[in-house]
């Protein structure tokens, strides 16, 4: 019976609990893991939550209140990972400002530019 008190919790919000779990499971198997460790956190005290109301009392959704916020960034993440991939923006990280064509300039150092325009010489 507890298992399936926590099946009736954890689909809190009624379609962004459906859409969310699976969200969840697929967003912590593909992130990096500098973004996975907190959402995986975020979503161990929500399922703990989860598996306490279920164990302990009547298991209403609106007690795992605590699932929203893990449901909603794995759906933005997953959203945006699949939207980048539709569109084909994976994009190379930017060098930083000024150093764009270091590698074209001799020695490797930046080449120091005018402040002002020379003045035209006049005849």
């Amino acid at each position: 019976m507890t298992a399936l008190l926590i099946w009736r919790g954890i689909f809190v919000g009624r379609y962004l609990g459906l859409l969310g779990l699976p969200a969840t499971v697929i967003a912590l198997r593909q992130m990096p893991p500098r973004q996975r460790d907190p959402l995986a956190l975020l979503a161990f005290v929500g399922f703990a939550i989860a598996v306490m109301h279920g164990a302990l009392s009547v298991s209403i959704p609106r007690y795992n209140l605590a699932l929203i916020p893990v449901y909603a960034i794995s759906l933005a993440w997953l959203i945006g990972a699949l939207g980048a991939r539709l569109l084909g923006e994976y994009k190379q990280p930017r060098a930083p400002v000024g150093e764009e064509h270091r590698d074209q300039c001799p020695g490797g150092k930046r080449q120091q530019r005018p402040l002002a325009p020379e003045p035209a010489a006049r005849h």
